[in-house]
């Protein structure tokens, strides 16, 4: 009775949570005591079935040997946990629950069917690498033998070991070794600042990792083997499992051999077992064919295992077999594939080695479609990385019933996943790529080049609108297939197709941020068009191709040569004056004259020009955007009411056009002309309308700088929170490619340190972004950052530094024309001054500072500096003036944090210097103040600068 009631208290138990192991092995235990061994192999079976089902991965390695234990009747029975579970309470909700531990990053894609078998070669992978010698192991074996599958899962398994996380590379669509070093880094989104060094940023980011990277398909790419050797010299804690047709021959290899899965291989084997299905590869032939025929039994075992033992276990021959079950027996399955399997085996001698056996079975299904079925698989080889049935009508001529009688016989694949779309196995879709000819090779690209050319136009029209965010979902969908059309358009110089496209792709790489692949598209294109083409749609073409060029670039740090091809756009757009297509580039291009503080009247012209040619076309979406790119740069120009007008006329058209990421783009340079006139309730409000239109278009560099931005004005936001963020900010950028915002980070993380009192970190961070500055020739970043040097040495008392820096930056300002900068290193200056004790030179440094911010309306600038005017009268022995000013500054609302908590420093300090009624008076008088009056009585009166 003990043990029924221990069954029943374990059953209760397991019904909590079916995927508990132990659960299972505590009833396994409780069957075996009780004498009911077949019940306790039943629930092996059972836990088996739930694992693979739900988890896709095999019970551990103390289940299955508890399970061999009672097949072979060696388990021992400790009464004591007899007693133990008798005892246990009815409710099982007493029973304790352990929740899982989290696990490290996993990013392997999702298998549709279940992972069966291979429990010895799991095994050994498993030992192996977790061997520090085996740091490179390669899975060696032919195409469809099931490399793939059996290295996603032994990383599955390894899961808890690497804890920066466990990372699947496809390289099936990568054909160029140079490409290799690209797709790795893009898998663990770790993108450099330029083009360049790609390479080098990788091994630098990899260094500390410990990391698993499953590298799939190598065999094409040999030539790029090297990269994994210096990966794994450069990170030590990193390891590689690669599959690939052929061995690398690299000195750092581990070869792992990998075969069919397991089925009787001598009669005696057949036999002596209890259950065929436990050899994997018959166990896979049943599931398959029960996906095709749910009733299927395997009556006729022998022919099973036959098929199986044809096809050498490899998992594709037998899936592609398990089709046939429809309309074939077991039997005549296996005849069939043996006649193709022995044909080609000893006749075929051209045929590789390792393609041989798979090639049988492509044969004999491709010899079981008709002719119009056949002529759709092969030119359906040109799609990469899957396609839509719309796609498959038109490049390939295959109607639905087609692609629904080639999924039925496993030729092609429908991913759930993804919105429905058709894969093809990569092996199979080489196989059919061969069987086109040269003639029907050139027709099928170019048919497919054409449709996604048109498919490109139509998108490019709805990423302009409200439904912008599934569009760019859409485009990333058909990524690889548009890489394949750009390309061949580029190289076939298909003029119309790189037109139409060109769009779409503009769109998708602003919203999505992938400066590195947009600078190789962009590049490849550039580089096969000619400026002196006697075909005008190529000349103006290659116009637009370069402004969109050099906006990469740009924000890639190659400010020079982005000037130098911004003018060679310019000059060709020059020839097509007032033409719709011209309003785009002439918006991308007018940034690049657009000075901050410097009148160039060029920028103005160029974005009047475009706002013109959008209005006369009745455009919304690009007067939207001409009025967007007008108010920045009034806004650079000071003139922050016409600025604004601007703006808010071209929110009012984004908004009836609906366009999220053009919404969040003015609303962002709203929210920057508020911040600089101190309105930051106002800044809060655009923000927090901008954030979720840029959380909806998935741009998680905006995404990023808004919430930092956003931080600012929350009350429990401290310096910590805000380098927090910074620190998560730089990352991102650093990975999507972006130098420039990479590098007003690392700045702002310069003035965090510095705030925070921590000097020597903040000198770390200024020395590099002074640097990027330098080498990207941003004369008004590098100015900023000699700006916060100076006042890093001013704070470690080192004066002479200090002035030198920040007249270094000063010259700078002046030279372009910078007011905002130029306001700013004079306050440092009077900051200097009012240290070293000269009080008249730091009244005049203080009162320039102040006038200048003033001047361009920079408010809360002005009430930064008005601090140092406080901090002057209190040295000055006029406590009772800089309590004024302080308290006013304090009443301010648009004082920020920084200029707040030095005008409470000098509060502080005043209290211990006037009696309670002056301090009171200075308080009462501070929060009657205008910032005009206060610049009246304590500014205007002194000389400005000579």
């Amino acid at each position: 009775g003990e043990y029924e009631q221990a069954i029943t208290v374990a059953r209760r138990w397991l019904a909590l949570d079916t995927l508990r192991e132990e659960a299972h092995q505590q009833l396994m235990r409780l069957y075996a005591w009780s004498g009911n061994h077949a019940a306790a192999l039943r629930q092996y079976k059972e836990v088996t079935r739930i694992l693979e089902v739900e988890l896709h991965i095999q019970p551990d390695a103390e289940t299955t040997a508890l399970y061999e234990m009672i097949q072979a009747r060696r388990l021992p029975i400790p009464l004591q946990e007899i007693s133990l579970m008798a005892q246990q309470a009815d409710t099982p909700t007493q029973m304790t629950f352990v929740p899982p531990t989290s696990l490290p990053h996993v990013k392997l894609p999702a298998q549709m069917t279940p992972f069966i078998g291979r429990i010895d070669e799991l095994t050994e992978i498993n030992r192996l690498l977790n061997d520090p010698t085996c740091r490179l192991l390669t899975l060696v074996g032919q195409g469809g033998i099931g490399k793939t599958r059996l290295a996603i899962q032994a990383a599955q398994n390894l899961a808890d070991t690497f804890t920066d996380g466990v990372y699947f590379v496809s390289l099936a669509s990568i054909y160029y070794p140079e490409f290799v070093v690209q797709t790795v880094a893009a898998q663990i989104a770790c993108f450099p600042a330029n083009q360049e060094d790609v390479k080098v940023h990788l091994l630098d980011y990899l260094r500390d990792k410990r990391m698993l990277f499953v590298v799939d398909n190598f065999e094409h790419l040999l030539d790029a083997a090297a990269l994994l050797s210096d990966i794994l010299v450069h990170a030590p804690e990193v390891k590689m499992l690669v599959t690939s047709r052929e061995q690398l021959n690299l000195h750092e290899e581990w070869l792992f051999e990998t075969g069919g899965l397991s089925f009787p291989l001598t009669s005696a084997q057949y036999e002596g077992t209890t259950s065929l299905e436990d050899f994997d590869a018959v166990r896979l032939f049943v599931q398959s064919a029960r996906r095709v025929r749910p009733d299927f039994t395997p009556t006729d075992a022998k022919s099973v295992v036959r098929i199986c033992w044809l096809v050498e276990g490899m998992p594709l021959g037998i899936e592609l077999a398990a089709t046939w079950i429809q309309v074939l027996s077991c039997a005549e399955i296996a005849v069939e594939i043996q006649k193709g399997l022995d044909f080609l085996a000893t006749s075929m001698r051209n045929v590789p080695e390792r393609h041989r056996s798979l090639r049988a079975v492509f044969e004999y299904s491709w010899a079981g479609l008709t002719e119009q079925e056949q002529h759709s698989l092969r030119h359906l080889s040109v799609f990469m990385g899957g396609f839509r049935h719309e796609a498959a009508q038109a490049v390939a001529g295959a109607s639905l019933h087609t692609l629904r009688v080639l999924v039925s016989k496993s030729l092609l694949r429908r991913n759930p996943f993804r919105h429905g779309r058709y894969e093809i196995h990569e092996l199979l879709r080489q196989y059919a790529e061969g069987k086109l000819t040269p003639e029907e090779r050139a027709e099928s690209l170019m048919r497919h080049a054409s449709y996604y050319g048109d498919y490109l136009y139509r998108l490019g029209s709805v990423l302009k609108s409200a439904d912008e965010p599934q569009a760019l979902d859409e485009f990333q969908n058909e990524l690889d297939n548009i890489r394949h059309t750009w390309r061949y358009a580029a190289t076939h110089r298909l003029i119309d197709v790189l037109t139409k496209s060109l769009d779409a792709l503009e769109i998708f790489y602003s919203m999505r941020v992938r400066y590195e692949e947009s600078e190789e598209m962009f590049r490849k294109a550039i580089e096969t068009l000619n400026a002196d083409s006697p075909d005008p749609a190529e000349r103006l073409l290659l116009a637009r191709l370069l402004a969109a060029y050099v906006t990469n670039i740009d924000a890639m740090g190659r400010r020079t040569q982005a000037d130098h091809l911004a003018e060679k756009s310019l000059a060709l757009l020059r020839e097509f004056k007032g033409q719709v297509a011209t309003a785009f580039p002439l918006l991308l291009l007018a940034p690049f004259k657009n000075i901050p503080g410097r009148k160039d009247p060029q920028a103005l012209e160029l974005v009047n020009e475009a706002l013109s040619i959008y209005e006369t076309a009745q455009d919304k979406w690009g007067t939207a955007l001409a009025l967007y790119m007008l108010g920045g740069i009034e806004h650079n120009h000071v003139n922050y009411d016409v600025a604004r007008e601007h703006l808010e006329r071209g929110f009012a058209l984004m908004s009836e056009v609906g366009q999220p990421g053009g919404m969040a783009f003015i609303l962002g340079m709203l929210a920057e002309s508020a911040f600089t006139l101190g309105q930051y309730e106002v800044v809060r409000d655009y923000l927090q309308q901008a954030l979720p239109l840029w959380e909806a278009v998935d741009n998680r560099v905006m995404v990023t700088m808004t919430q930092a931005w956003l931080g600012r004005y929350e009350d429990s936001y401290d310096n910590a929170d805000r380098a927090a963020t910074l620190k998560n900010a730089l990352k991102i950028y650093e990975e999507m490619g972006d130098r420039r915002r990479m590098v007003w980070t690392v700045y702002n993380l310069g003035w965090d340190s510095y705030f925070d009192g921590d000097y020597e970190d903040s000198l770390i961070f200024q020395e590099k972004a002074q640097r990027i500055f330098h080498e990207m020739q941003d004369i008004e970043g590098e100015s900023w950052s000699m700006i916060l040097r100076a006042s890093i040495e001013l704070r470690l008392e080192h004066y002479t530094d200090a002035r030198d820096y920040a007249h270094q930056s000063l010259k700078l300002l002046e030279a372009i024309h910078f007011p905002w900068g130029v306001s700013g290193a004079h306050y440092v200056l009077g900051g200097i001054a009012l240290a070293l004790g000269d009080f008249v030179e730091a009244r005049q440094y203080f009162t320039q500072a102040i006038h200048e911010a003033y001047d361009v309306q920079s408010i809360m600038q002005t009430l930064r500096h008005l601090s140092g005017l406080a901090a002057l009268l209190l040295r000055e022995e006029e406590p009772d003036q800089a309590a004024i000013i302080a308290f006013f500054l304090v009443e301010h609302p648009a004082s920020e944090k920084d200029t707040l908590k030095r005008a409470m420093d000098i509060i502080d300090k005043v209290v211990w210097l006037l009696s309670p009624e002056e301090l009171e008076a200075a308080r009462a008088k501070g929060k009657t103040l205008t910032l005009e009056t206060v610049l009246n009585d304590y500014v205007k009166k002194y000389p400005l600068l000579v």
